[in-house]
């Protein structure tokens, strides 16, 4: 019988949440990955579209893994790529943590929070350009809508809580569709104050796709 190949990786990485980069591939797990249970191991799993591939990679790069991507076909012809961890050390953690729990916001310093949260957001949502109607003088109108997922009610009231306060947003409803709750941001004002605070000053991980959308010339 074959051996099973035997791969590197940082099995403490999400041991203990102390710095920009963890808080921040914590909510991108949060947001795409899963742990599940099966022929009595942990794995992990994270998959992303084709065109995040170096997005993956540079978690790859955080956690150290030598374990290999795999391309799959996903929804509407589009290609995945996926990657699966089966190592209980590094697994565990994760599994203590609650990827999908409601209070992960009480196992992080509320100092990474900002780091948490843009990694939820460029996991999962968007921020979109609304163009209104050209106006009779030619100017053209147009409005940011920055939206956050989860599957989690209480996570996603836990964020809205803490932007409310910090980004001095006020607070709307949330829609529960497609088995997620979802909570939109209408107002250029509003969309880049969260801007200025999913973004501080320093050196950290973002998705580069998601950050340029906060530009709009």
């Amino acid at each position: 019988m074959p051996r099973t190949p035997t791969y590197d990786i940082d099995t403490s990485f999400f041991s203990s949440i102390d710095s920009p980069g963890k808080a921040y591939w914590l909510g991108a797990l949060a947001a795409d990955g899963c742990i599940y249970h099966m022929q009595n191991k942990w794995m992990f799993q994270f998959i992303v579209a084709e065109k995040d591939r170096q997005w993956l990679q540079a978690l790859q790069n955080a956690i150290r893994s030598t374990h290999p991507l795999r391309v799959l076909p996903g929804g509407f012809g589009t290609l995945c790529v996926r990657l699966i961890i089966v190592n209980q050390l590094f697994c565990l953690p994760l599994v203590e943590i609650g990827l999908k729990s409601g209070d992960i916001l009480n196992r992080i310093p509320e100092s990474l929070w900002c780091h948490f949260i843009r990694g939820l957001f460029d996991g999962d949502r968007c921020i979109r350009l609304d163009i209104g109607k050209q106006r009779h003088t030619g100017y053209i109108p147009w409005t940011l809508a920055w939206s956050l997922q989860s599957q989690s009610h209480d996570l996603l009231q836990s964020i809205q809580s803490v932007l409310a306060e910090c980004c001095d947003l006020t607070p709307q409803r949330m829609r529960f569709r497609h088995n997620v709750w979802e909570w939109t941001v209408r107002g250029n004002q509003q969309v880049m104050r969260i801007a200025h605070y999913l973004y501080p000053d320093g050196v950290y991980p973002f998705l580069e796709r998601k950050r340029e959308k906060f530009v709009v010339a």
